[in-house]
C-alpha cells in the first residue's frame, strides 16, 4: 500500500478529508452564488441588479442549474479518458475561481471606466431605464443612449457591452469548471480506498455531509453579505470560498493524494477480474427499468425542489414579511434552513431505518421514494396556498 494512504486522520486517509474540505468550499460557492442569482437578475438597476423580467431570470437559472448537473458526465469522461482526475479538478477549480470573481464585474467595469474617463458611467447606466446584461439589445436602448451627451455615449455603450460579456462569460466558466469538478471529486474519494474497504461508505457519508454544511453556510454568509453590502460583494465572497478550495487542493494535494488520480483511468494497467457468472438479459432489463423509473422520479422531485432557488426566492422576497424587529431576514437564509433541517433530520431517520431493518421490518426503497415524493407534493401544495393567499 502506498505510503500516502497510511497517513490517516480519525481513521480515514488524510486525502479523503482534503477532498471533503475542497468539496465543502466548492459547494459553499456554488449554492451561495445560486442563492442570490435570481434576486440579482430581477432587482432593478437602481438596486444594483439587471432589472430582468421574472420569466427571463427564471429561464436563465433553470438553464444554468440544469447544465451544472448534466455536464459533469462529460467532465468525468474527459478526466477518465484524457486528463486524469487530478488535472481535471485543478483546471476546473481554477476556471470556477475566475468565473465567481467575474460575476462581480458588472459593478467593477462601470467603476473602472468612470476612473479612466472621469464620466459618471454607473449613474448613466442606471438612468437608461432599460434592463442590463442582455445579449440582445433591449428595446429603447438606442433612444436612451441618444438622450445622453454625445461625448459620453460611447463610454456608456462600452460599459453596457462589458457588463453583458463579463456576466455571460462568468456563467460559462462556472458551468465548465463545475463539469470538470463535480463528478471527479467524488471518484477521487473512492480511489483512495482499496476494493472492499469498509471505510469507503463512511468517507462518502462525510463527503455528502460536507456538501450539506457548505450549502447551509453559503446562504447565511453570502446572503447576508449580498444584502448588507451589495450583490457584487456576495458574488465576490463566493469567489473567495472557491479560492480557498483551490488553495487547499493545490497546496495539500501532492502531499495527501500521492499518485491517486494523476493517470487517466483509460491508460492505467488494470488486472482483469476473474470471470463471473453471466447475468441473464432479462435481469439486466429489469434492473435497467427500475433504475430508469427511479431516475424519472428523482427528476420530477428536483423540478419542484429547485424552485427554492427560483420562484420560491422571488415569493419570499416580495410577499413574505421577513422582519424580526428591525432586522430583515435575507432570502438566502431560507435556503440555508432547508439544508440545516436535512442535516438535523437525516441521522435520526437513518437510525430509525437501520433499527427497522435489524428487526426484519425493512421498508422497501419504492415506498421510501413514494413517501418522499408525497412530502414534496404537500410542501408545494402548502406554498401554492400561501401564494394564492398573497395574490
Amino acid at each position: 500500500m502506498n505510503s500516502f494512504r497510511t497517513g490517516t486522520l480519525f481513521g480515514y486517509p488524510k486525502g479523503a478529508w482534503l477532498i471533503i474540505s475542497v468539496e465543502f468550499w466548492e459547494r459553499f460557492s456554488f449554492y451561495g452564488m445560486l442563492a442570490i442569482l435570481v434576486l440579482f437578475l430581477t432587482a432593478s438597476p437602481e438596486r444594483g441588479g439587471f432589472g430582468w423580467r421574472d420569466g427571463e431570470a427564471l429561464s436563465l437559472v433553470g438553464i444554468y442549474s440544469g447544465l451544472m448537473y448534466a455536464l459533469p458526465a462529460l467532465g468525468g469522461y474527459l478526466a477518465d479518458r484524457f486528463w486524469g482526475g487530478r488535472r481535471a479538478v485543478k483546471f476546473g477549480a481554477s476556471v470556477m475561481v475566475l468565473g465567481h470573481f467575474l460575476m462581480a464585474a458588472p459593478a467593477f467595469f462601470p467603476w473602472a471606466i468612470e476612473k479612466v474617463y472621469a464620466t459618471p458611467i454607473h449613474a448613466s447606466l442606471v438612468g437608461l431605464g432599460v434592463p442590463l446584461g442582455k445579449l440582445v439589445a433591449p428595446a429603447g436602448l438606442s433612444a436612451a443612449l441618444a438622450s445622453l451627451p454625445e461625448s459620453g455615449r460611447g463610454h456608456v455603450l462600452l460599459a453596457y457591452h462589458l457588463v453583458t460579456a463579463s456576466f455571460f462569460t462568468a456563467i460559462a466558466l462556472l458551468i465548465v469548471g463545475n463539469a470538470l469538478m463535480k463528478s471527479t471529486l467524488a471518484v477521487l474519494v473512492g480511489d483512495l480506498f482499496a476494493e472492499g474497504d469498509a471505510r469507503r461508505d463512511g468517507a462518502y457519508a462525510y463527503y455528502y455531509l460536507g456538501i450539506g454544511l457548505g450549502a447551509m453556510l453559503s446562504g447565511v454568509v453570502i446572503g447576508y453579505v449580498a444584502q448588507a453590502f451589495g450583490w457584487h460583494f456576495g458574488f465576490t465572497f463566493a469567489g473567495v470560498g472557491m479560492t480557498v478550495a483551490l488553495g487547499l487542493y493545490v497546496g495539500l494535494g501532492p502531499r495527501f493524494l500521492g499518485e491517486v488520480g494523476l493517470t487517466p483511468k483509460a491508460l492505467r494497467h488494470v488486472e482483469r477480474p476473474p470471470p463471473v457468472r453471466a447475468v441473464r438479459s432479462a435481469d439486466v432489463t429489469t434492473r435497467s427499468m427500475i433504475l430508469l423509473m427511479l431516475a424519472l422520479l428523482l427528476f420530477v422531485f428536483e423540478i419542484g425542489w429547485f424552485q427554492l432557488y427560483g420562484t420560491w426566492s422571488l415569493f419570499l422576497d416580495r410577499s413574505v414579511d421577513r422582519t424580526v424587529g428591525t432586522f430583515a431576514i435575507p432570502v438566502p437564509w431560507f435556503e440555508s434552513f432547508n439544508s440545516l433541517l436535512v442535516l438535523l433530520v437525516t441521522p435520526s431517520v437513518a437510525a430509525w431505518l437501520i433499527r427497522r431493518e435489524a428487526r426484519g421490518r425493512r421498508i422497501d426503497i419504492v415506498y421510501r421514494y413514494a413517501f418522499a415524493l408525497a412530502l414534496a407534493a404537500l410542501a408545494n401544495a402548502a406554498l401554492g396556498i400561501a401564494v394564492g393567499s398573497a395574490a
